[in-house]
């Protein structure tokens, strides 16, 4: 009788404790659906981030491996692209074929050196070169229609 009691009584408290797990189970389950609302939009971020690793690890392959061409180092090679092409189509109405871009006709040596040359160059790498006011006002409507603004240089040896 005493052993028949005592299994009562444990099962009483195994009821008991059934319980109070199932009354907490709601609570639970709103906590770990409020954790997932919160992580999706954070799992979205993280996944965009590794994307966007791997295509920068892919960009630096291929610069590594002189793949690349060159108009796509620079910051608008889609524009840069239309530019050259207007220049190539007006080619007999510059006096002089302008030269550029400036950063087209630099090599780097040494690797390390490009942030310091790129901070001290600025826009100047994406300038082109005329000999007169002419070709420059010429150059500058092309640039207009691709969408390519930059400064000029102008040799002032030559040319107006």
């Amino acid at each position: 009788m005493q052993e028949l009691e005592e299994a009562k009584q444990e099962m009483d408290r195994a009821k008991e404790a059934i319980e109070n797990h199932n009354a907490s189970l709601p609570e639970l389950a709103r906590q770990m659906k409020a954790a997932q609302d919160q992580s999706r939009p954070a799992s979205a971020r993280l996944l965009e981030h590794q994307e966007a690793e791997e295509r920068s690890k892919t960009a630096i392959r291929d610069l590594e491996k002189g793949q690349r061409n060159w108009i796509d180092s620079y910051l608008e090679p889609v524009k840069l692209d239309r530019l050259l092409r207007l220049m190539k189509q007006n080619e007999g109405k510059f006096r002089s074929p302008p030269v550029g871009p400036l950063g087209r006709h630099i090599k780097l040596l040494k690797p390390e050196w490009g942030s310091i040359l790129e901070k001290q160059s600025g826009q100047s790498m994406n300038a082109f070169i005329v000999r007169s006011k002419a070709d420059q006002l010429l150059l500058s409507n092309l640039m207009k229609d691709a969408g390519w603004y930059v400064t000029f240089s102008k040799n002032r040896n030559q040319g107006d």
